[in-house]
């Protein structure tokens, strides 16, 4: 994951509006835009099997997630990388919030 920098996350081709998608973890990371709310929007990235596959959001202001998480600090891409052992991250379409909720594998 560390060969991933900010730069190259930001090519990935953004998710098709309104999909709901599975990932087996997230990168998560400011996009350095300001909501409409006036907190910053989130970048979040979906990723399966450790290779990142597209941009979820850059839109979202904030993120609910339930179940049990881990955070990793990716250092090269200056992002957060959100992953759990036992669970997926269900993705709904995402809005100005986002919500993710764990699932069993």
């Amino acid at each position: 994951m560390e060969k991933y920098t900010r730069k190259k996350l930001l090519k990935l081709p953004s998710r098709a509006w309104p999909l709901t998608t599975k990932y087996s973890s997230l990168i998560i990371f400011p996009s350095n835009k300001k909501h409409d709310s006036g907190w910053g929007c989130i970048t979040i990235i979906g990723v399966n099997d450790m290779v990142p596959i597209e941009i979820i959001t850059q839109n979202s202001d904030d993120i609910s997630i339930d179940g049990s998480h881990k955070v990793d600090c990716l250092h090269n891409a200056k992002a957060l990388h959100f992953w759990s052992r036992h669970h997926l991250f269900h993705v709904e379409h995402a809005l100005s919030s986002i919500e993710i909720k764990m699932i069993g594998k």
